[in-house]
């Protein structure tokens, strides 16, 4: 099972919540953010994904991956 991962917009302090891994949660945040809602068609492989430590970025967005 999947665990919930929590994502923080960073400009406003919103969080969201996917059914994913925060790497996939990120991606999923930011594609979402430019209208794009077609999960299906994400491209993960693509996506400018960056890491500090245990934290996940991509865009305006950041996940914080567990142990």
């Amino acid at each position: 099972m999947m665990a919930m991962s929590e994502v923080l917009h960073l400009p406003t302090g919103n969080i969201l919540t996917y059914n994913c891994s925060p790497q996939e949660a990120v991606v999923c945040a930011h594609e979402q953010q430019h209208r794009n809602f077609n999960t299906w068609s994400y491209d993960y492989t693509k996506a400018k994904l960056s890491q500090s430590g245990r934290v996940w970025y991509c865009g305006d967005f950041a996940s914080l991956q567990s142990h």
